[in-house]
């Protein structure tokens, strides 16, 4: 990207200047996911300053940023795509306030579209999921690892993500059960109670990889597809792929990875109320930090199928 005639300086100290910024503002945040999902969306609102108004972070200005949430409009983004874009440029404005490089944030005065808080991903009914299990075929490879990968997303509210990146040194055996350690969001190192047909699931599944793949090694993925050589992780559009395939007999309802996590979310609040889910679920909210830090303790495994 050029700079702007109107951009003091020479091109290169800006460059300098930007980078230096960027690289700082991203590294306060220790998933790769959200860094990518910061510079994606930051890339976007910059480029739109620049072929727009000829015009850096530097100089926008609040007329600027509402030009940009009406082309995000304009472009059909969802309600939540479109607050989340305006949440990341937010943060970096911020980032640059702090830096002494604004004088202040034109975002905090862009209105938010208001979204339902409950979600839109729909949860599944505990006799439909009861139902589909029947339906996974029972014994061969990849109905080994669709077990595995159902019983444990559903029974773990963990992110798709963090379930790629599982390896089989995430496995803890302890006195009082099998945990998981899953490394989540922002960061977090997170111990899941998995219950027992979950556990099974798992270890039949590694029990088949091994006969087929031979040894594996405690840095290995945990789920890998049968074909990938027990090295290549799965992808969240490979999970994806496996959900459509398996619930696409509920064809009243869109069910997808998340399902599970929001399925989980809902059982725990009714089972041990909204803090403990808030924690299991590693939702961020900064107000809620110290209660959070006191629940430093697995709770028991919450197993709905």
């Amino acid at each position: 990207m050029e700079v702007s005639r109107k951009e003091p300086g020479s091109l290169q100290s800006f460059v300098e200047r930007r980078n230096k910024l960027l690289f700082g503002f991203i590294k306060n945040y220790n998933s790769k996911n959200t860094q990518e999902s910061y510079i994606r969306d930051l890339k976007k609102f910059l480029k739109f300053l620049f072929d727009k108004f000829q015009i850096t972070e530097f100089r926008a200005e609040h007329a600027h940023v509402v030009a940009y949430k009406d082309l995000l409009i304009g472009e059909e983004y969802g309600k939540s795509s479109i607050n989340r874009m305006i949440a990341s440029a937010s943060a970096y404005f911020d980032y640059l306030y702090q830096e002494g490089h604004r004088k202040d944030n034109p975002f905090h005065r862009v209105k938010r579209f208001k979204e339902n808080p409950e979600g839109t991903t729909q949860a599944v009914a505990l006799d439909d999921l009861e139902y589909i299990t029947t339906l996974i075929e029972q014994g061969s490879d990849t109905g080994l690892l669709r077990m595995a990968i159902v019983r444990t997303l559903f029974n773990s509210g963990m992110r798709t993500s963090a379930l790629c990146n599982l390896k089989l040194s995430s496995i803890e055996r302890t006195s009082s059960g099998v945990l998981l350690n899953v490394n989540d969001k922002g960061g977090k190192v997170s111990k899941i109670p998995l219950g027992e047909k979950t556990a099974t699931a798992i270890y039949a599944y590694l029990a088949r990889r091994i006969e087929v793949c031979g040894p594996l090694m405690q840095e290995d993925y945990l789920f890998v597809s049968f074909s990938r050589n027990a090295k290549e992780k799965m992808n969240r559009r490979s999970i994806h792929f496996i959900f459509s395939e398996i619930f696409e007999i509920l064809e009243h309802q869109k069910i997808s990875p998340h399902s599970a996590r929001a399925t989980f979310i809902s059982h725990v609040i009714a089972k041990e109320g909204l803090l403990m889910a808030q924690y299991r679920a590693n939702h961020s909210n900064a107000q809620s930090t110290v209660k959070y830090s006191r629940l430093n303790k697995p709770s028991e495994p919450l197993e709905l199928i």
